[in-house]
């Protein structure tokens, strides 16, 4: 198939590099506001079967498929543009920052016959299965999550500057940009929400920096999650489950180092490390096959899981 990238940042790499390791697929073009800085992208990542394009216009022609890695606050009207235009679109998080903007991109691809996913890559990991599968086994009832991750921006936060992901129209803080990691786990593995309060500590512009919010899922589950942008953290993730059973995780969003523990055992019966391959390899060929099998049913699986991640996202926006 042929890709192109809109996006010209570390993860739009990450994602080239895991598109290299999968057969039958080529990127085409990669969209930049301008010339200058798509050529470049395309000489540092030796794209030698890329052209550079400031226009999705000119694009159509030469892909099937966008990737579409932009500021937060672009994804809506980028996707939508794609969509319209008879394009699979596989889509960074967060989807949009709104359900109404959701329902509207998800009527889109379904009335196009087209596909689209949101990059969320944990859930599509190998061992995402085996955490899964240990939580219904085990009766889970209580997880705290955690990720805090001290953001590069935070020299430019502390002079009041606020760009990129702390613009309230582009990125919209940690709230859109980090909570969404562990709210879609969450609801990934234990479903729906219930109920939810949040704290949210703000800057100046009203963007979120750190969040903490509990969810009570349909089931009865409880979640507990602590992210910030200002923090670097070191504590694991954990759930736990009847009879004191319990499962550990680092780096929520590769869910490395396993660990799951029985009551009277203080070393674990059972520890995955996790893959070194790169991420984007799993979540390209399952959004992959369902293009390849026009698998509908299953891409409104995971849009709903997206579609209630985004609801809650948004209340946790709307709670001052």
């Amino acid at each position: 198939m042929r890709w192109g990238t809109i996006g010209t940042s570390k993860i739009t790499e990450e994602f080239i590099n895991g598109l290299r390791k999968i057969s039958n697929q080529k990127i085409t073009a990669c969209y930049s506001r301008t010339k200058d800085t798509a050529t470049a992208f395309i000489e540092k990542n030796a794209l030698l079967t890329a052209v550079g394009f400031t226009n999705f216009d000119a694009m159509l022609s030469v892909v099937d498929v966008v990737y579409i890695a932009s500021p937060n606050g672009l994804h809506f009207d980028q996707a939508k543009y794609f969509l319209n235009n008879h394009k699979h679109v596989l889509l960074e998080k967060p989807l949009t920052f709104t359900v109404s903007q959701a329902e509207e991109l998800i009527k889109l691809a379904n009335q196009n016959g087209v596909i689209l996913m949101e990059a969320f890559k944990t859930t599509h990991l190998p061992q995402y299965h085996e955490l899964k599968k240990w939580t219904e086994n085990n009766h889970a009832f209580l997880s705290t999550l955690i990720m805090n991750q001290y953001s590069s921006r935070m020299p430019e936060v502390k002079m009041g500057l606020y760009r990129s992901v702390f613009d309230p129209l582009l990125g919209k803080g940690s709230t859109y940009d980090m909570l969404v990691y562990p709210v879609e786990l969450a609801i990934s593995l234990f479903g729906p929400v219930n109920r939810q309060l949040s704290m949210t500590w703000r800057l100046e512009n009203n963007v979120g920096l750190t969040n903490m919010l509990l969810l009570e899922h349909h089931g009865g589950v409880f979640t507990n999650i602590t992210t910030s942008k200002a923090a670097r953290g070191v504590a694991p993730s954990e759930i736990i489950g009847q009879d004191g059973a319990t499962a550990t995780f680092s780096q929520l969003t590769r869910l490395q180092n396993m660990r799951f523990y029985e009551l009277h055992n203080k070393s674990p019966l059972k520890e995955i490390k996790g893959s070194n391959e790169n991420p984007f390899v799993y979540e390209i060929n399952d959004f992959l096959a369902l293009v390849a099998n026009k698998d509908f049913n299953k891409m409104n699986d995971y849009l709903q899981i997206t579609l209630q991640t985004i609801a809650v996202l948004e209340k946790v926006d709307h709670d001052k």
